[in-house]
C-alpha cells in the first residue's frame, strides 16, 4: 500500500496523475488542492535547479520558453536521484528532441557547454606542478613514447557552432549577429578562486589535448600534430594543462 502511494505520488509530481488523491485521507484543505500546492514548489525548485546549471539556455530561449522546457523534462525525467546536481544531466540532449528548437540547432551545443562549465566547476583542483626537469632528461629515443596526461580540473570542448563566442557574448550581454555555421574548440579550466577559465583553440590543438586524454603515447598523433609538437606542447605547458607523463605501456 504505502510503496503504490509512494510511486502515484511521484507520478503526479511529474505528471500530474491525479490517481493519487483517492489515497489521501480529506483534511480541511482537499487532496488536489494540497497536492497542487506540493507539486508547483517542487516543479518551481526543480526548474530554478535547471536554470542554474544552464544560464545560457536561459538568456537565449528566455524564462518563460525556459519554465515550459523545464516542465516537458521534469516530466520525462523526474528526479529520482538524492543528488540535485545530476537533475539537469540529460538536458542538452532532450532540448534537441524537441520540435519547438529545431530552428535553433545550435541550443543543444549551448546547453552541453552550460554543463560541463557547471562540472568543471564542482571538479577537484589538483595543485602538483608539471614537472619541466624530469621532461628534459627523457631522452630523444624515448620522447615519441611518452603520454601526457590533463589535469583532473579540464573539460575539453567542440562543437560545429561558436558556442564559446555566444556564451561570452551572453555573458557580456553584448550580443551581435555571427555565423553560426563555423567550428570552435576550447578547454575548460578550474581554477584557484573556483572559476572557469575558458581557453580558446585551435583545431589541432584540441587534437592534441584530446589525444593526450585518451591516454595515447605521442607516437600516435597524426601529422600535422607531430609536425607542430614543439609549439603544441609549449603551450599546454605554458597554460598549465598538463598533469604529468608516462611511459606508453609496452604490447
Amino acid at each position: 500500500m504505502l510503496e503504490q502511494l509512494q510511486r502515484d505520488f511521484s507520478a503526479y509530481l511529474r505528471r500530474q496523475d491525479e490517481q493519487v488523491f483517492e489515497q489521501l485521507a480529506p483534511t480541511s484543505v482537499s487532496a488536489q488542492q494540497a497536492m497542487q500546492i506540493y507539486r508547483n514548489n517542487y516543479v518551481a525548485s526543480l526548474s530554478e535547479a535547471l536554470q542554474a546549471s544552464y544560464p545560457t539556455v536561459l538568456q537565449l530561449v528566455g524564462e518563460e520558453s525556459f519554465d515550459s522546457i523545464a516542465r516537458a523534462y521534469l516530466a520525462k525525467f523526474g528526479h529520482n536521484s538524492g543528488d540535485l546536481n545530476r537533475f539537469g544531466e540529460h538536458f542538452a540532449e532532450f532540448t534537441a528532441s524537441l520540435p519547438e528548437l529545431r530552428s535553433l540547432d545550435y541550443l543543444c551545443d549551448v546547453a552541453r557547454f552550460d554543463w560541463l562549465m557547471e562540472q568543471v566547476s564542482a571538479a577537484p583542483l589538483s595543485d602538483t606542478p608539471f614537472d619541466v626537469a624530469a621532461l628534459s632528461s627523457v631522452s630523444e629515443a624515448q620522447f615519441i613514447d611518452l603520454v601526457f596526461n590533463l589535469r583532473s580540473q579540464l573539460a575539453l570542448f567542440t562543437s560545429a557552432h561558436p558556442i564559446v563566442t555566444i556564451h561570452q557574448m551572453v555573458s557580456e550581454q553584448q550580443v551581435e549577429a555571427i555565423e553560426l555555421n563555423t567550428s570552435e574548440y576550447a578547454a575548460l579550466i578550474k581554477q584557484p578562486d573556483f572559476s572557469v577559465r575558458v581557453l580558446p583553440l585551435s583545431a589541432s590543438e584540441h587534437r592534441f589535448l584530446q589525444h593526450c586524454e585518451r591516454q595515447r603515447p605521442l607516437a600516435e598523433l597524426d601529422e600535422e600534430c607531430l609536425e607542430q609538437l614543439q609549439a603544441l606542447l609549449g603551450m599546454a605547458l605554458q597554460q598549465q594543462l598538463l598533469s604529468g607523463f608516462n611511459a606508453a605501456a609496452k604490447a
